[in-house]
């Protein structure tokens, strides 16, 4: 058999396939449809997402959407393939698989697929994958005044694809299928991991569970400076170097992490993608620097006021602080448990839309005030049962990161998979 580096075929083939691919243009399978509504409201509206492809506004948005006037809108049918010319870059092209018919901004561009020549699902991965991303990135011009970045759509028409016989594409796409719903059950399992977390979580709380060695009621309430010391974030005048996880390593005698407080997620997540390091020494007091234990509140951001996160020197692995839009938690752990603080501030006591209402401000920019973060209420029992509460919730964040490790490597799979058997 040749060597299949000289075949027009991908690195990965299920083995009764051998017949190279063949080159094709978009505009071989795709005709335009150009159908507009002519009534008021006649079907939904939709838009496409990078990330989740074609979703209904009142979806994306969490509320209906009551367009003055979509009339003119474009329809998209079931199979047809949409794309906004105005962030293909980002990836916004996907395929209507299960809305029905629905309309798209004016806009949009909308296509008829020719299924003689081309599998539904197997275009669906296609333009998905990483590689055909890459392809479309090439084909965009920058706009006008708005630096807004465009498609040139005659050219992504002419762009050329290698594709499989049919019976090959549905062989690949069938099997990428499979994977996409072991990734579905795998996020069902986690979503009701969390809601299990949150429902144990908030019936601790409020003692409508008890363990049966601990019946004496709580009786104690502190404001939170009282049983906590709350430092404030810092903006050194150092210089940080921002790069991506992967390529840290490459910055010599690191000594400091900024932690951003954008960067915080919640509990024990972070957004690590770009971290923020400096070579230089830092003169800043030590109880600024975060230690082991610590809850990190986000006090500044619409939309993100209001997380806190748990600091481990197992994510950050040198000195590091938070800049001035957090603050530090830091437990006195002869009166309560830093993890139970954390489960506590986490609770519908507590939570962050609680704590994201108490932000003031005009802008984007709303602000937690400092004394309202301080008179915070805390409940607690003694050590021992927060301890006992503390063991098991951590069960249940560990069952959780378990099932989200698996998912991930799913979601890698499905990638190399994704980049391996297609061209």
């Amino acid at each position: 058999m040749p060597d299949k580096q000289f075949l027009k075929c991908p690195p990965l083939r299920f083995r009764e396939f051998e017949k190279e691919w063949e080159e094709q243009s978009l505009n071989k399978f795709l005709k335009e449809r150009k159908e507009k509504s002519t009534v008021l409201n006649q079907y939904k509206i939709a838009s496409v997402s990078a990330k989740k492809g074609l979703i209904l506004q009142e979806e994306r948005f969490l509320k209906k959407i009551a367009s003055k006037n979509d009339i003119g809108y474009k329809i998209v049918g079931s199979n047809n393939l949409v794309v906004c010319p105005q962030n293909l870059d980002r990836g916004t092209i996907c395929i209507n698989l299960d809305l029905g018919k629905v309309l798209v901004s004016p806009s949009y561009k909308v296509y008829l697929i020719n299924y003689s020549f081309i599998s539904v699902l197997f275009l669906f991965f296609a333009i998905r994958s990483r590689k055909n991303n890459e392809i479309f990135k090439l084909i965009i011009k920058k706009g006008t005044s708005s630096g807004r970045v465009v498609t040139d759509m005659q050219k992504f028409l002419k762009l050329k694809f290698y594709i499989p016989s049919l019976s090959e594409q549905n062989k690949i796409a069938s099997f990428l299928i499979l994977l996409d719903e072991r990734i579905k059950i795998q996020s069902e399992i986690i979503k009701d991991i969390e809601l299990r977390q949150k429902y144990y979580l908030n019936q601790l709380m409020e003692r409508q569970l008890r363990f049966p060695e601990f019946e004496k009621e709580w009786e104690e309430q502190s404001y939170l400076k009282e049983i906590a010391f709350i430092i404030f974030g810092t903006n050194p005048k150092n210089k940080f170097y921002s790069c991506d996880t992967n390529n840290f390593k490459k910055i010599n005698q690191i000594k400091f992490e900024c932690l951003k407080s954008g960067q915080i997620r919640g509990l024990d997540e972070f957004n690590l993608k770009i971290r923020y390091y400096s070579t230089e020494d830092i003169k800043i007091s030590y109880d600024k620097l975060l230690q082991e234990e610590d809850l990190i509140l986000n006090k500044q951001g619409k939309g993100t006021a209001g997380r806190i996160g748990f600091f481990r020197h197992s994510i950050f692995k040198y000195s590091t602080i938070i800049n001035s839009c957090g603050c530090i938690i830091r437990a006195n752990k002869t009166i309560i448990n830093s993890r139970y603080l954390l489960y506590f501030m986490n609770s519908e006591y507590i939570g962050f839309k609680k704590l994201h209402d108490m932000a003031v401000g005009t802008t984007g920019q709303v602000q937690i005030p400092v004394e309202k973060i301080k008179n915070l209420i805390i409940k607690y029992p003694s050590l021992q049962q927060q301890q006992k509460i503390t063991a098991f919730l951590s069960l249940l964040d560990e069952k959780q990161n378990l099932e989200k490790n698996l998912l991930q490597n799913y979601q890698l799979q499905k990638q190399y998979y994704l980049n391996n058997l297609l061209i």
